[in-house]
């Protein structure tokens, strides 16, 4: 199994070429590894709208929408949303990002795993989270999410 440290390198390496623009060196802020997971802090530096973003993650990463959060109609300020690669992939990560005071995303999250289960696992404690507290305008089914890493894992 790879540890953290070489996924982190592993991701690094890879995804950038995929969409510059997002995975500048100058826009990294922070790696964070702990024993299941490694998060990597980005700042833009230009602002994107959220619904342009997604579109960087489901067209240009080729990720998948897990949610798209939106806590009130009346102001874009608080919508998030996530994606993730597809299970199996080198490496496993999700992308978070939530819409700051300026009305657009102007930074994100990347966690990548060594471990499907514990991927899994955090995808679905991720959606739940936001349960209750407003408006999913996109949601994966839970099934479908646990359909994606069945497949791989048997």
């Amino acid at each position: 199994m790879m540890n953290l440290d070489c996924a982190v390198d592993g991701f690094r390496a890879k995804i950038p070429v995929l969409k510059p623009e997002l995975f500048l060196p100058q826009n990294l802020r922070e790696i964070v590894v702990t024993d299941d997971e490694a998060v990597i802090k980005y700042t833009l530096p230009e602002p994107v709208d959220i619904e342009l973003f997604m579109d960087y993650l489901e067209d240009e990463l080729g990720l998948i929408m897990l949610f798209h959060f939106v806590p009130s109609d009346s102001t874009s300020y608080g919508q998030s949303c996530c994606a993730y690669v597809k299970p199996g992939s080198d490496p496993l990560y999700k992308i978070n990002a939530t819409v700051s005071g300026s009305g657009s995303v102007s930074r994100f999250t990347v966690t990548l795993y060594v471990d499907l289960e514990i991927m899994l696992s955090r995808l679905l404690d991720n959606v739940k989270l936001y349960e209750g507290k407003g408006c999913m305008r996109y949601c994966r089914r839970e099934a479908e999410v646990i359909m994606d890493f069945i497949r791989v894992l048997h």
